[in-house]
């Protein structure tokens, strides 16, 4: 009797697996775009007091080089890429 509870446990839990997996794949990837665009834009604020820093570079390309460096940082803390 044990055993055949114990085989209807594991294929509910089969079944309930990969909707859990979407879930946390979800909210993960969600709380990286949030942490992602928050950063963003504190690099654009911060983009027009490093123009002494880099005077050979746009305001842009300072933003772009911000955001290419923090994609990438996020990338390597969330998903250890």
């Amino acid at each position: 009797m044990t055993a055949l509870a114990l085989n209807y446990s594991m294929k509910a839990f089969q079944v309930v697996k990969p909707v859990a997996n979407f879930i946390k794949g979800f909210f993960k990837s969600w709380g990286f775009a949030i942490a992602c665009s928050r950063q963003m834009e504190a690099n654009q604020k911060i983009a027009f007091h490093l123009r002494c820093e880099y005077p050979k570079m746009t305001e842009g390309q300072i933003v772009a080089m911000l955001n290419e460096k923090t994609v990438k940082s996020l990338e390597k803390e969330w998903y250890g890429d």
